[in-house]
């Protein structure tokens, strides 16, 4: 069996297993089957290759082959016969698991739609997500097992099976097959074919103005909490509370489908500098503290997602004395080749440590990264 850290907190079988040789004294007494995984934790994307069974410890047939959960049976076509409740055994069948990176805030009503291109056959896989969406250091995957020797298409549908798209989304095979060859290495992940004006909203950031909750923002160890009241107005606002380095954020991913290169994005923030723990009455008054905004660019390359690109469309100070209320600061983005082709892009907001008072704590309102018409 093969796992990383990342595989660890999902509630996916999204990590590479293989039996070999294995020999059971009394099968019937233990039961092998993946309903609990399944009815406690919606684990239904079970894929487990066995390389060889000459004990007939899997099967009668004593084949090499891959035991599955019941909702690929059908897909993948492979003539498996049930060893359980809810597993099969597929024989001489070669199957590679496949998962598809994507933005844990994402909307829980997208679906990936599997389409096998030879038998026309359609697979809806549900997401499967982190145990702390709000942190972005994981990401929610999507798992389907794949047969060799077809061809496979993705994309993404609604409740309504209108094509949209996740904020990113990224293909990452686990560990090739250990007993057999010519398994899927390549797939296509398709994006809406409407133009993004069409689909997108004017602004890229998903709600800016925290009206009812932090829905779509994470934070980077910065103890980030959503509360009435503390916003613009007497609104909602977004309160961090246990900041203490620089690079403690708050931040939200960007749909890279809706990015549009060399267009003009007018940005805009409105934040209020606290002093203690997120303490809303201890506002200060500075001069000395430059917050600012940052569009991060990354790529996968293999093993994990690398920064390509870092600009940052607005930088402080605001004009004149912090004055223990609201500031807004403002800038542009024009967003370049790179940037709008990069396989995700994370907008955040952050500040420096101050000179006499250390890393502060804030509170954001009415955030908007606006596309000029």
């Amino acid at each position: 069996m093969g796992f990383t850290s990342s595989h660890m907190p999902i509630n996916s079988f999204d990590a590479p297993h293989t039996f070999t040789n294995v020999k059971m004294n009394d099968i019937d007494s233990i039961g092998l089957d993946t309903c609990s995984l399944e009815a406690l934790n919606g684990m239904d994307n079970v894929v487990v290759e066995i390389t060889a069974d000459p004990d007939h410890a899997f099967s009668s047939l004593g084949v090499p082959g891959f035991l599955v959960s019941k909702k690929f049976v059908d897909f993948t076509g492979m003539g498996c016969a049930p060893t359980s409740e809810c597993l099969d055994f597929c024989p001489n069948a070669c199957l590679r698991t496949l998962q598809v990176l994507v933005d844990p805030t994402s909307d829980d009503d997208t679906n990936m739609l599997v389409v096998d291109n030879d038998t026309k056959k359609e697979l809806i896989v549900t997401r499967s997500n982190h145990a702390s969406p709000t942190s972005r250091l994981w990401n929610s995957v999507y798992n389907v097992a794949l047969p060799r020797g077809r061809h496979f298409d993705i994309y993404f549908v609604d409740k309504q099976q209108q094509r949209v798209y996740p904020n990113y989304a990224t293909p990452v095979f686990e560990r090739a097959p250990v007993g057999c060859t010519h398994y899927v290495e390549s797939i296509e992940i398709h994006k809406p074919e409407a133009d993004p004006s069409t689909l997108c909203d004017d602004d890229l950031i998903r709600n800016g103005n925290f009206d009812a909750n932090r829905n779509h923002w994470q934070d980077f160890f910065a103890g980030a909490v959503w509360e009435p009241n503390v916003g613009v107005n007497g609104g909602g606002g977004f309160v961090t509370k246990q900041r203490t380095a620089n690079g403690h954020e708050i931040s939200q991913w960007i749909n890279v489908y809706c990015i549009q290169e060399n267009a003009t994005y007018d940005v805009s923030i409105t934040y209020k500098l606290l002093h203690g723990n997120g303490n809303n009455n201890n506002a200060v008054s500075l001069t000395n503290a430059w917050p600012y905004a940052q569009v991060v660019a990354q790529q996968w390359d293999g093993a994990t997602f690398a920064t390509v690109s870092v600009t940052r469309p607005v930088q402080g100070p605001s004009s004149g004395p912090f004055g223990g209320g609201f500031e807004t600061i403002t800038g542009v983005w024009t967003p370049t080749a790179q940037e709008a082709n990069s396989d995700r892009v994370m907008f955040l907001f952050s500040l420096p440590e101050t000179p006499t008072l250390g890393v502060l704590n804030h509170v954001v309102d009415n955030i908007s990264m606006t596309i000029r018409r």
